[in-house]
């Protein structure tokens, strides 16, 4: 799951903003399994819309077979 978020984001151009910092089996082939990813925003955007990403997101996801729905607090 963590493959298909990264790709996502990936794909979707996110990762120019972020700055990805977290987990460590994907940076360094780390056997111990992490289940957080942690970034960082580069610079404030005022036209950054993760929404557009999440659907990114969920788009890779279904191409996988997974059904994903995204819930949002507004």
């Amino acid at each position: 799951m963590q493959a298909c978020i990264l790709e996502g984001l990936q794909r979707s151009g996110a990762m120019i903003p972020l700055a990805f910092q977290g987990a460590l089996r994907f940076l360094f082939s780390n056997a111990r399994f992490s289940e957080d990813l942690d970034f960082a925003l580069e610079r404030p955007l005022a036209n950054y819309d993760f929404r557009y990403y999440l659907k990114k997101i969920q788009s890779v996801f279904g191409t996988e077979g997974y059904n994903v729905q995204i819930k949002l607090n507004d």
